[in-house]
């Protein structure tokens, strides 16, 4: 018996090693998301969805793009995805491939997820383009943009 726990325990290890964590399964969390401009709320959806990755979450730009601006363009040749904000004339390029943001390094220490069709990203991402501050609040369950937030 004992030689079979053994056995077990190191098929066990094994296992563990060879599944990377990117592999792993990853679920998105209902919040409310809450739109603000100079302080006033303009919009709230109830039922927003976000990947909480204990350390940081990653919004999704199909279902924020409802709310804000922006421009999405994937290239499935090349797994590279391009999001474009007008009202600042700022855009950002993702190479999904290999999880990295160009001309943003730092970024990739929160990786792009590609889940349910749509596009998770860093919170940074989001106030870079947009210049609003993303407010992430674990207790209330929201999210909340804010505008003009100064």
């Amino acid at each position: 018996m004992k030689k079979y726990i053994t056995i077990l325990t190191f098929l066990l290890l094994i296992t563990i090693q060879i599944i990377p964590l990117s592999a792993q399964e990853i679920y998105p969390t209902n919040v409310m998301l809450t739109i603000r401009l100079k302080g006033d709320v303009i919009g709230q959806e109830e039922i927003f969805e976000i990947i909480d990755m204990e350390d940081y979450i990653l919004l999704p730009l199909v279902s924020l793009s409802r709310w804000v601006d922006i421009d999405i363009n994937y290239i499935r040749e090349n797994d590279l995805l391009t999001i474009y904000y007008e009202e600042k004339d700022k855009s950002v390029q993702i190479d999904l491939e290999n999880e990295i943001y160009y001309d943003q390094p730092d970024w990739s220490t929160e990786p792009p997820v590609t889940l349910e069709g749509d596009f998770y990203v860093t919170t940074k991402l989001i106030e870079y383009l947009t210049e609003a501050r993303v407010d992430w609040q674990p207790r209330n369950q929201e999210v909340i943009l804010d505008f003009n937030y100064l």
